[in-house]
């Protein structure tokens, strides 16, 4: 396992963590008992008081339930950085209130060095990419497919567009309404087995076929179904908290086999997909990455859903927890 023993190391769990190579940005990693707790990104302003900035801060650490007895802070410098007065005044609350900065990196220009040094130390930063922690990270996720390689369609079959009618008209049937009456345990059942039927049937075709795609872009075209469908390929949820934690990364992904299945049946379903159809099952695929560790490419499919309907909301919300820091334990457990 890597260690963060160095700034290279520093900014390579950073990089892990909020799946993306921060800019205009500072980012704390808080500690405690040497171990990391969480990692915060802040984007940086300038022009705000010091005192302010660093009250703003403290505020957000205060909401953390966990104690913090150390912070590795990290400054990012693009067109805009922390200023020299804002890390002081940062630096004195912290160590009042019992989380002193331990370590101080600043990136600029390409480089890695100590914040508080003369320069001399500066590596480039591209010997993140070949740090412990980037290879992981890599090793570990390396079997899911490319954004820049998705299947395009512009023009579904007249097949595809009848299986989807077919399973739109299933939803609004009457067995899926009275499911829908029992509450969310029901719901998530349902929709749960129904994607696990049809990861069967994608294993047992050995590709996806139209009909399988319609389904899918039937599903999708609910909230309902799109959410509990994709939460499925990462475990069961009975209450709404619990399909929460799946989709926020709380919970371990249950069977990794699934997942990977799941993930590769709806990645060949684009094929099929055009026009409207295709956005929701773009920002599922890029959740199934973030989840998986492969931040960059998570922000890829949301890139291209986004292309398509730049109002998406489901991306735009993807978009904000791919780059809040938030690390899911699916991507820091290793798999058993």
């Amino acid at each position: 396992m890597a260690t963060i023993n160095d700034k290279v190391g520093i900014a390579s769990l950073v990089r892990s963590a909020l799946h993306l190579d921060p800019t205009d940005s500072i980012v704390l990693v808080l500690c405690a008992n040497s171990s990391v707790l969480a990692t915060l990104r802040i984007d940086a302003h300038p022009e705000t008081e010091a005192s302010e900035f660093a009250s703003s801060v403290i505020r957000i650490l205060a909401s953390i339930s966990e104690p913090i007895d150390a912070t590795i802070l990290v400054s990012y410098e693009g067109d805009k950085a922390m200023t020299f007065a804002q890390y002081d005044e940062l630096s004195q609350r912290l160590d009042l209130a019992g989380a002193p900065i331990a370590k101080a990196v600043l990136v600029t220009n390409g480089q890695i060095m100590d914040y508080d040094g003369d320069s001399t130390d500066a590596v480039d930063y591209a010997e993140v990419y070949t740090n412990p922690f980037t290879l992981e990270a890599m090793l570990a996720t390396g079997s899911l497919r490319l954004a820049e390689d998705a299947p395009q369609c512009t023009e579904a079959t007249e097949a595809t567009m009848d299986a989807k009618a077919e399973r739109i008209a299933q939803m609004a049937g009457e067995d899926y309404l009275s499911i829908q009456a029992r509450g969310i345990t029901a719901i998530a059942l349902q929709f749960g087995n129904d994607m696990m039927h049809q990861i069967a049937r994608y294993l047992d075709h050995g590709k996806v076929t139209e009909d399988m795609a319609g389904w899918i872009a039937g599903t999708y075209a609910l909230r309902m179904g799109r959410d509990t469908a994709t939460a499925a390929l990462a475990g069961t949820a009975s209450t709404e908290q619990e399909l929460a934690e799946l989709l926020m990364g709380d919970t371990l992904i249950a069977d990794r086999k699934i997942f990977d299945a799941g993930a590769a049946m709806l990645y060949e379903a684009l094929e099929f997909l055009a026009g409207d159809d295709r956005p929701n099952v773009l920002a599922a695929l890029g959740w199934t990455r973030w989840m998986a560790g492969q931040g960059t490419e998570a922000m890829k499919f949301l890139d291209q859903a986004l292309a398509i309907d730049p109002e998406h909301r489901l991306s735009h919300l993807q978009r904000r927890l791919f780059t809040s820091g938030k690390l899911p334990k699916s991507a820091s457990t290793p798999d058993k």
